[in-house]
């Protein structure tokens, strides 16, 4: 009387890293725009709490990018000093985090609207250091972006 109703899981979503090329002339920039695309997508996957347990539940759009940007600024921070120096933005990252201020940083220069409001950032200081470093007209480089499959 009744068939058989077969139910499929839905399909996890499969992501694309989109490099812009100027993050492709060189293999540590590259390297490094990789690796923030694809913190974003462990972020989006779920499996980034797997190695950070202490960012269960930190998986909105701001979390992801400060946990990007932080992973990214890291891997910078570790190359040689000549290697830093090929990168302006990068090279200003790798100060942004070693004081502390990645999330501030994010807020700052990339909040989104409908993000919800974050307690206990130091924007005061990301100012000064912003103006330490003759940031004052900073503009954020983002050259990786996560496509979602079709």
């Amino acid at each position: 009387m009744f068939g058989k109703i077969f139910s499929k899981k839905p399909k996890k979503p499969k992501w694309e890293i989109g490099l812009h090329s100027s993050a492709q002339e060189r293999s540590e920039i590259t390297a490094a725009w990789v690796l923030y695309a694809s913190i974003k997508i462990r972020v989006r996957e779920g499996s980034y709490v797997d190695d950070h347990p202490e960012s269960r539940g930190m998986d909105s759009q701001f979390d992801e990018e400060s946990f990007a940007r932080d992973h990214m600024a890291e891997f910078w921070a570790e190359q040689s000093a000549e290697v830093q120096s090929i990168n302006p933005y990068l090279e200003l990252l790798v100060k942004i985090r070693e004081a502390g201020l990645i999330r501030e940083y994010v807020w700052r220069y990339m909040r989104a609207e409908d993000w919800q409001n974050q307690t206990g950032l130091s924007i005061d200081k990301l100012d000064e250091l912003m103006t330490a470093e003759n940031e004052e007209t900073h503009q954020v480089v983002t050259l990786a972006q996560v496509i979602m499959e079709e």
